[in-house]
């Protein structure tokens, strides 16, 4: 009896493993549909393809706005509405602007003056939520593209690291974000 058990014990184990599909053979595997041979020469020009990657923290700004010449091309190739691209203009003023504040040696002085920038970005950022809901071609991303523009090497990533620790423990809060465009 005990030796009629242990077979049909091994029996349901063996039959247990092949219910999951084990001899079932994979399905195909889905091709890309375009061939190397068929894609462009050269990439489409990308935002990434003329940034300023010196080792300067603020970069090249030769019409001293505030804004790296890299991004003011990008800003201006991409936006032709004027209210947008003046918004867009303070945002990325603001992230070039907090690439400085870690140079201030003094502790209390370095957390006001993060805290003053993180309010102005604040305020635009809430601008730009207003105007991405007037407008569905207005991309609310642009936030994130420019601190991603602007911390492109390592020295300014750290830099912007050094403003975001700075804002450790302040607590902030979007305005209206109609009234937040309000000048």
């Amino acid at each position: 009896m005990k030796h009629l058990m242990m077979v049909l014990f091994g029996i349901s184990l063996l039959t247990a493993c092949t219910q999951g599909n084990v001899n079932q053979p994979n399905p195909p595997q889905n091709k890309p549909s375009s061939s190397v041979a068929e894609l462009p020469d050269k990439p489409q020009a990308d935002t990434q393809d003329n940034l300023d990657r010196s080792n300067a923290l603020l970069g090249t700004d030769s019409d001293d706005n505030g804004i790296r010449d890299d991004i003011d091309t990008y800003i201006a190739k991409k936006f032709t509405d004027p209210v947008q691209k003046k918004v867009v203009e303070k945002i990325a003023k603001s992230m070039q602007k907090s690439l400085t504040v870690g140079k201030i040696a003094d502790e209390e002085t370095r957390r006001l003056e993060a805290k003053k920038l993180s309010l102005e970005m604040d305020k635009n950022s809430g601008c730009i939520f207003y105007l991405a809901d007037q407008n569905p071609n207005f991309d609310d991303n642009i936030i994130l593209e420019l601190e991603s523009l602007t911390t492109n090497t390592k020295p300014r990533l750290l830099a912007y690291l050094a403003y975001d620790k700075a804002l450790d423990g302040t607590v902030s809060t979007l305005m209206d974000e109609k009234e937040s465009c309000d000048e």
